[in-house]
């Protein structure tokens, strides 16, 4: 997951990533997902999870390297 931070806080992104061998990739805007929780809601909240649970993954790591440091 690339790019959570500026899906939730609807500011510019600040990192840029580049593959290093060929992938497929999927997005979603802001816009996208509204869309979505009309039509589906079931599929949107799950998302929505699922994102939540990675920002929370990796703020936990953060606070653990801070911690460390």
């Amino acid at each position: 997951v690339v790019g959570e931070g500026s899906f939730f806080s609807h500011l510019p992104r600040n990192a840029s990533v580049v593959a290093y061998s060929s992938c497929k990739l999927w997005s979603l805007s802001p816009e996208d997902f509204d869309t979505l929780a009309k039509k589906h809601p079931t599929v949107a909240l799950s998302l929505a999870m699922a994102l939540g649970a990675i920002v929370a993954s990796r703020m936990v790591d953060v606070s653990r390297r801070i911690a460390s440091t």
